[in-house]
C-alpha cells in the first residue's frame, strides 16, 4: 500500500533529518511529534483521524530509516515517543492509539525486512519512556503497548512468545530509564499481552508464561526484585485473562502457576480459586 500525504512528508523530512543525526532518538522524536501534531491540527483534531495518521507516519519513518541505513531500533524508540506526544497534543489519546502505534512499528519494520523483535522492544520502551505527561498515564499506555505488540506479531507473522518477551523487556528497561514504577509497568504490560493474544486467537497461556519468564530475566539484569517482577507479571496476565473469558483464565492460570525461571509466582488470593479448570 502506497504512503499517504503524511507518510510521504514524514519520509522526506526524516531522510534529511536522520541521515547524519547524532541524536537519532531525539531527532526522530521531534520530527514525529511536530509533523503528526500539525497534521492532526489541520484535520480539525478529530479523534478518528489519529489512527490513519499514526499508521502512515510510522510507515514513512521506518521506510526512511531503512533507506538511509540508520538503526531501526533507535528510530522506533524516538518515533513512538514523538507520535504519542504529537497525538496527545491535539486530540484524546487512548490505549487503542498506543496499540495502533506499536502494531504499526512492528509491521512496518517487517515490511522493510528489519528485526521485528528489536522493534517490538524499542516500541514498548518508547511507550513507557514517553508516558509521563500523556493524558492517559503510564498504566493505560503500557496496557495498549502490550496489546499492540501481540496485534503486530500476528499481522507481521512474528513469533508471539518471542515478541511478548521483548515487549516485557522493553517495559522494564523503559521504567528503569525514567525511574518509574517498574512493578506497575510489568503488570500492565502483561495484562495487555494476554488481551492481545486472545484478540488474535493466540495461545494466551504460552504468551503469559513467556511474559513472566522475560520479566524475571529482565529484573535480574536491571536490579529489580525478580520475585516482585514475576508476581506482577503473573497478576497482570490473570487480570488480562479475566477480561477475556473463562478459557483464557484456565490457560493462563496453568501457565503461571508454580516456579518460572526459578522464581515462585505469587498471585493475590483473589485468583486462588481460579487456578483449577471449572
Amino acid at each position: 500500500m502506497a504512503l499517504g500525504e503524511l507518510g510521504m512528508q514524514m519520509k522526506d523530512v526524516m531522510i534529511g533529518s536522520i541521515r547524519g543525526a547524532g541524536d537519532l532518538v531525539g531527532d526522530t522524536m521531534e520530527v514525529a511529534r511536530d509533523l503528526i501534531g500539525d497534521h492532526l491540527k489541520r484535520s480539525g483534531g478529530a479523534a478518528g483521524a489519529a489512527a490513519g495518521a499514526v499508521e502512515d507516519a510510522v510507515r514513512g519513518t521506518i521506510e526512511a530509516a531503512s533507506e538511509v541505513r540508520r538503526d531501526l531500533g533507535e528510530v522506533a524508540l524516538g518515533l513512538v515517543i514523538g507520535v504519542l506526544q504529537g497525538v496527545d497534543s491535539v486530540t484524546a489519546i487512548s490505549a487503542d492509539t498506543v496499540a495502533d502505534t506499536v502494531r504499526a512499528v512492528i509491521t512496518a519494520t517487517r515490511a522493510v525486512e528489519g528485526d521485528l523483535l528489536r522493534a517490538a522492544e524499542a516500541a514498548v520502551r518508547g511507550v513507557v519512556t514517553g508516558s509521563p505527561g500523556l493524558a492517559i498515564g503510564m498504566g493505560e499506555a503500557v496496557l495498549g503497548a502490550g496489546r499492540g505488540a501481540m496485534l503486530g506479531a500476528a499481522a507481521a507473522g512474528g513469533d508471539p512468545e518471542a515478541v511478548a518477551q521483548k515487549a516485557m523487556r522493553g517495559a522494564i528497561a523503559g521504567a528503569a530509564a525514567i525511574d518509574a514504577d517498574a512493578v506497575a509497568a510489568v503488570r500492565s504490560t502483561a495484562r495487555g499481552l494476554v488481551q492481545g493474544a486472545a484478540a488474535v486467537r493466540g495461545d494466551a497461556g504460552r504468551v503469559a508464561g513467556s511474559a513472566v519468564a522475560a520479566a524475571v530475566k529482565a529484573a535480574r539484569e536491571t536490579g529489580m526484585d525478580p520475585e516482585r517482577a514475576a508476581s506482577a507479571a503473573g497478576e497482570g496476565c490473570m487480570l488480562g485473562a479475566q477480561e477475556v473469558g473463562a478459557a483464557a483464565v484456565t490457560q493462563v492460570a496453568g501457565a503461571v502457576s508454580g516456579p518460572i525461571e526459578g522464581v515462585e509466582v505469587v498471585l493475590p488470593k483473589t485468583f486462588a480459586r481460579r487456578k483449577e479448570p471449572a
